[in-house]
């Protein structure tokens, strides 16, 4: 051994990886310089000594050894390393095994300082994890507790957050490993107010926008910046060794600051980094939240506005539905007594039409409101297709002497549904095709079996509708803006038939040119699974 050290000395002692060389058994019987610096203790001290007595992980080192009696080099081997000031440092070892005559003559071991860049390497998996946490989080409060969980102790002991509010600063959030701390955090922010004017700290990153790093806090800095009769007692309970402080930047937007203060160890250069990058994220996760709430605040302020607008067509519409059925009964009675006048029963069969309109209009809104509020009801039940269609034809057809509606196909078949409704769809689509199409004096009703389904159309040779709007006209309360003044209406009927064929798994669809008409379609299955007096 001393011949093979006293050749390779030399070269080792000018190597800046740390070497050492050790007995079969463990025991050190050589250092260089670099191993001497980087374990804190002297070549006296470490000869003779046992390699496990330097390692605190005893599983790791029993791999390490049984490798050894192995004669298996090892590379890359990571473990820890106790320093002469007890702290422990993280390391990666590389050994070479030399034997003679198949028995293990020496072990020469390579120690590499690896604490730097598995810090980093912990920083950057903190730093996605975090990231991914922040991105799940939805409202300020909630944002601001999982920052606090992640912040702490991982990476501080306490931080706290602050904002510029009213060009004031304002402390939006204070964390602690200890929440019996807290107190004498937030005795410590109020006894010691932050001002923008300020050349240090808090105040000025919140003024320039640039970092401010002290990585050991000393008795100068504290006397500078904190003066209160309580300073000693607050001061042993927080004890700042280290603090970052940096701006909270989204999208070259400063939204405020956020302060890292750890007690027990001090923040390194690639500490800085980490927390600025985390900053942004935190500053980012935040404006979300705040974005988050804002549109919820929106939706339900909509939200209290429809309900609002629906009770008072609801209320609306039951207040006129009153004399409305005065004023309809008041007209038959006059048509009865006024036989002989035909000029009269023409007048009052007109205004009949008009009244069978308004109550129409009336239907429709109330209709809408139960919609809105889900008790529209539905009473399923078995009918005759074909018949209906005869029966919605005839009736619309009395109240109109401009068109001929005409049934070209139809069909003898059976639905399961709720024969009412399915009526004011039909009635819905007749009275919407004679309305327009103004110049036209027909209307084409078609229906037909199509494997377990049937569809009906209803064609009309009007003003039709542009390709743009054909999806919108579904919508409630929608009106085509070129006929919004030149045709009566609430832009219910379509909304209200479209809910009605949704509840009896039906589709409905329009095929249409401008000025060349309309075709309105709706297909419904033979068979509607449902239960009789549905309210939805």
């Amino acid at each position: 051994m001393g011949l093979n050290l006293e050749v390779f000395k030399y070269f080792f002692d000018k190597a800046t990886i740390g070497i050492k060389i050790m007995e079969p058994n463990g025991t050190i019987v050589y250092v260089n310089n670099a191993e001497t610096e980087l374990i804190g203790f002297s070549e006296q001290e470490l000869l003779g000594r046992h390699f496990s007595d330097f390692l605190p992980e005893a599983d790791k080192a029993k791999k390490f050894f049984d490798a050894i009696k192995k004669f298996e080099a090892l590379d890359e081997f990571r473990t820890k390393l106790i320093r002469a000031d007890n702290s422990q440092i993280d390391i990666s070892l590389d050994t070479s095994v030399n034997t003679r005559d198949g028995v293990v003559e020496s072990v020469c071991c390579f120690t590499r300082d690896i604490s730097t860049y598995k810090r980093n390497a912990d920083l950057l998996h903190f730093l996605n994890l975090a990231g991914s946490e922040l991105a799940l989080t939805y409202d300020t409060e909630s944002a601001l507790e999982k920052v606090s969980q992640l912040v702490v102790p991982s990476f501080a002991t306490w931080f706290c957050i602050d904002i510029v509010k009213g060009g004031k600063v304002e402390v939006l959030k204070i964390a602690h490993q200890n929440p019996e701390y807290l107190q004498w955090a937030y005795a410590f922010r109020r006894d010691n107010p932050v001002s923008l004017e300020d050349d240090y700290g808090i105040g000025k990153v919140l003024r320039t926008g640039k970092v401010s790093f002290t990585p050991v806090v000393d008795e100068l800095i504290l006397n500078n910046g904190f003066k209160h009769p309580m300073r000693d007692a607050i001061l042993d309970k927080l004890n700042p060794q280290s603090v970052i402080i940096v701006p909270m930047h989204v999208k070259e937007e400063l939204k405020g600051a956020i302060s890292f203060v750890n007690t027990g160890k001090y923040y390194e250069i690639s500490d800085l980094y980490f927390a600025q990058d985390f900053a942004n994220r935190i500053a980012l996760a935040l404006e979300n939240a705040k974005l988050y709430e804002e549109a919820k605040a929106e939706i339900s302020r909509r939200i209290k506005a429809e309900q609002k607008k629906d009770e008072f067509i609801s209320m609306a519409s039951h207040e006129l539905k009153t004399p409305l059925t005065s004023i309809k009964a008041y007209n038959q009675l006059l048509e009865k007594k006024m036989q002989e006048h035909p000029e009269a029963i023409t007048f009052l069969r007109k205004a009949s039409v008009h009244i069978l309109q308004l109550e129409r209009l009336i239907s429709d809104l109330l209709d809408v409101s139960k919609i809105n509020a889900g008790k529209l009801t539905y009473n399923i039940g078995r009918f005759n297709l074909g018949e209906l269609l005869e029966e919605s034809v005839e009736s619309v057809q009395h109240l109109s002497c401009t068109h001929k509606i005409t049934i070209e196909e139809t069909v003898d078949t059976l639905l399961t549904g709720d024969r009412l409704r399915i009526e004011q769809v039909l009635t819905n689509m007749l009275t919407n095709a004679i309305k327009y199409s103004p110049n036209a004096n027909r209307v084409i009703v078609k229906a037909r079996e199509e494997q377990d389904h049937v569809v009906v159309s209803v064609q009309d040779f009007g003003i039709g509708i542009a390709r743009q709007d054909l999806k919108k006209i579904f919508g409630r309360f929608y009106r085509i803006g070129s006929s919004s003044m030149k045709y009566s209406g609430l832009g219910l009927g379509l909304f209200i038939a479209s809910e009605i064929l949704k509840k009896h798994q039906g589709v409905f669809w329009i095929e249409s040119e401008v000025d060349k008409g309309s075709t309105f379609y709706f297909k419904l299955p033979r068979n509607v699974v449902a239960e009789e007096n549905v309210v939805t």
